[in-house]
């Protein structure tokens, strides 16, 4: 009987140049990526801080467990630090000095919504500045937008503010007779706020990996611009000090905010000077940044 040979199955073009393929990229070396400093920020760089955005939800999650872990109050003492200094100084300043223009009500609720945005600009500031030299291990092991750790940090500062403002908005719900609508402008004030803190905390975050000694220059900065800010007192618009005074990145906002919840007049003025200082302070902040990052590796 004759042999019956089985047909023969031939395999597609594709498929069988697809092998040959997958065959020679199996003895190809691996790529190399190689990652370089850059001179100065780009949009690549903001790409990259977006593609991390849950690398720094997870830093300011960490920071704030750290700061409230084993505490008896919690987010209340968020609000306890900025209500017993603004008693303090209503007892101390508006009563004793006479700073008061009326009774030490009306000027404790003017003095607590300041010291909140105060409390909000020198917190970023310190933990900005700390920021870098206290998570020096993932900077030497780990590459990431070096910019992460400086945004996270603010999450904590941020967090007690949210606390202690929703408390103020209830104080002045239930105690101001009529809110304006420049009661608007409050965001605004915050928004200047955080640019003028970033702004000084990124170049002193820089500045401390290499020179330890703003870790001790920053609470003592800070402190200075405390009493040149009119957070317990007010300068009149007409002062002859007014246009030097701007100079200070946060006596626009304080200025306006008070004159807010006094009813008074205002000028954009001062606050425009001290927003265009506040982005000048956060371009000089980026560029500081920036060209020192090259070098936080090799000297954190």
């Amino acid at each position: 009987m004759p042999r019956i040979s089985e047909p023969i199955t031939q395999q597609p073009q594709g498929k069988a140049v697809s092998q040959i393929s997958t065959a020679d990229n199996l003895f190809k070396p691996p790529q190399t990526i190689v990652i370089q400093p850059r001179k100065r920020l780009s949009v690549r760089d903001f790409t990259e801080m977006w593609q991390y955005r849950d690398l720094c939800w997870t830093l300011s999650i960490r920071d704030i467990q750290i700061r409230y872990k084993q505490t008896l109050l919690g987010a209340v003492w968020a609000l306890l630090q900025p209500l017993a200094t603004s008693g303090v100084a209503t007892v101390v300043f508006g009563h004793f000095l006479g700073l008061a223009s009326g009774s030490l009500a009306d000027y404790f609720l003017q003095v607590f919504p300041a010291m909140i945005i105060w409390s909000l600009f020198s917190a970023i500031i310190t933990a900005t500045s700390n920021s870098l030299v206290s998570n020096a291990e993932m900077l030497r092991k780990v590459y990431f937008p070096r910019l992460i750790i400086p945004l996270s940090s603010a999450g904590a500062p941020l967090l007690d503010f949210l606390v202690a403002s929703s408390v103020a908005i209830a104080f002045l719900t239930f105690t101001t007779q009529s809110i304006s609508i420049h009661f608007l402008l409050i965001p605004l004030i915050v928004l200047s706020t955080l640019i003028a803190a970033f702004g000084i905390g990124l170049s002193l975050a820089a500045l401390t990996v290499v020179y330890r000694d703003f870790r001790l220059v920053v609470p003592f900065m800070v402190q200075l611009l405390f009493f040149v800010t009119p957070v317990l007192y007010a300068l009149p618009v007409t002062d002859k000090w007014l246009p030097y005074a701007s100079l200070n990145p946060m006596f626009g906002p304080i200025t306006t905010l008070r004159a807010i919840l006094e009813g008074n007049p205002y000028s954009f003025t001062p606050w425009a000077i001290s927003l265009s200082i506040s982005a000048t302070t956060l371009s000089f902040g980026i560029f500081v940044f920036t060209r020192i990052e090259r070098k936080f590796a090799d000297i954190v």
